[in-house]
């Protein structure tokens, strides 16, 4: 398709870059990317005009319920979630091509209906989809970490023990770093730290970036090589501008465990940022996660104090739309929690399926594990009511972190979007005067 092809002239694009003397190469270089960046938006864009359709139909991954999902557009998300919502590999039968304008009859037409519906586009699609009832999931999330607080407050180490113990494994295994920009030591990299790493971290879903797009980047930035003794233990290429330090690519030698288990990348993660500190930088952007709260690698950003962020770099969004409500699809929903764009706001998502209310000691620890730097409200969704206490807390809390909603969740998507032009909804079951759920 478009996409592909284009990803194919990117590479011949680099490779040429990768001939050019020096000389030109400083001429090229501030033009290269923003163009590369447009054009593949665009193209992007005009590929996702017809998309594909596929029906995926499986166990869910904790009570063995059958889910049944459509999954429309973007198959590089695809492998993602479907990891996140099946015990393993489930069936997955291709409908065909739709021209986006025609989706909503598309989905109309499939038998036997879907629970859950997925789309894939880019954000110039976010309109259509919202006005057709579907939460709007951002992609991407972007991490930052602002440099200018002192990194005690960012961290909190009192309270942060995962990034406490992290730390503790640097100075033990006496870690160092080192700046380079050697093309030897890049190689080395490459093949030795980054293509190793990828798929063991991200399994099916990786997608790696080849060599000279790589390379460009570490041509106009600079390798950070973690070292124990005179062994390289891992790397992160990363590169500057205004006063911000952009993370870039991570790689551990050979993609050994053991390295990881021991530290490396919160070695590398922890090199870098003393480094851009000391050398007197504002803020590190440490690159893109997954929205889903209880993603490995969003609690790992997390703990380093970062605040997250729409990305300006990956556009891409997924409407979700639940037409079926089973258990099979509460159990998704409850397992993972996740960020969506409301009124251009993030806010996080929490569904909670249990029997008694909610106490405060719950409440509370629900806010301090997921709320984040970035996101304008936790929202928490619950069947049962709110004791008085756990209304007071969310009361006193400024500029509304956090809100709480008594409501089943099959009600929540049938009434969505409305129901959140409400402020801490405690009862909305009964009170019709202030909003019929019926």
């Amino acid at each position: 398709g478009i996409s592909m092809s284009f990803y194919k002239f990117k590479e011949i694009l680099y490779i040429i870059y990768d001939l050019l003397p020096k000389s030109l190469k400083s001429f090229v270089l501030p033009i290269l990317e923003p163009s590369y960046l447009f054009m593949k938006r665009v193209l992007l864009i005009i590929s996702q005009i017809k998309l594909s359709v596929f029906l995926l139909d499986g166990k869910d991954k904790w009570s063995g319920n059958n889910i049944t999902t459509l999954f429309i557009g973007g198959k590089r998300v695809m492998p993602y979630l479907s990891d996140l919502i099946y015990s393993q590999e489930p069936e997955n039968t291709f409908i065909g091509r739709v021209f986006i304008w025609k989706i909503m009859s598309k989905i109309r037409s499939i038998i036997p209906k879907p629970d859950v519906i997925f789309i894939g586009v880019d954000k110039f699609f976010s309109y259509f989809l919202f006005k057709n009832g579907f939460i709007i999931i951002p992609g991407w999330l972007l991490f930052t970490l602002d440099l200018s607080k002192p990194l005690q407050k960012s961290w909190n180490l009192s309270k942060n023990k995962s990034l406490r113990e992290d730390l503790k494994k640097v100075k033990k295994y006496k870690y160092f770093y080192k700046m380079t920009c050697d093309p030897t030591e890049f190689e080395y990299f490459y093949h030795h730290m980054y293509l190793p790493y990828i798929p063991k971290r991200f399994g099916k879903s990786t997608i790696h970036t080849n060599f000279y797009p790589m390379k460009f980047t570490f041509e106009k930035g600079q390798l950070l090589l973690v070292k124990q003794e005179n062994k390289n233990i891992s790397g992160m290429i990363i590169w500057t501008h205004n006063k911000v330090v952009y993370v870039a690519y991570l790689g551990v030698r050979d993609g050994r465990i053991e390295f990881l288990k021991k530290g490396a990348l919160s070695a590398a993660y922890y090199s870098t940022i003393m480094w851009a500190k000391e050398t007197g930088f504002k803020q590190i952007d440490l690159a893109h996660c997954r929205p889903f709260f209880n993603d490995g690698l969003f609690y790992y950003k997390k703990k380093w104090g970062t605040e997250i962020k729409k990305s300006k770099r990956l556009q891409s969004i997924l409407g979700m739309k639940i037409v079926n409500y089973h258990q099979g699809v509460l159990n998704f929903l409850e397992k993972n929690p996740f960020i969506f764009i409301d009124q251009n706001k993030l806010k996080g998502l929490i569904f909670i399926d249990q029997e008694k209310p909610l106490t405060l000691k719950e409440v509370k620890s629900l806010f301090n594990k997921y709320y984040i730097s970035g996101i304008n409200n936790v929202i928490v969704i619950s069947p049962q009511r709110f004791t008085e206490k756990v209304k007071k807390f969310a009361n006193s809390m400024s500029t509304q972190k956090l809100n709480l909603i008594r409501i089943d969740p099959d009600l929540f998507f049938k009434k969505f979007p409305h129901i959140l032009r409400l402020e801490n909804y405690y009862d909305s079951l009964n009170e019709k005067t202030k909003y019929d759920v019926q």
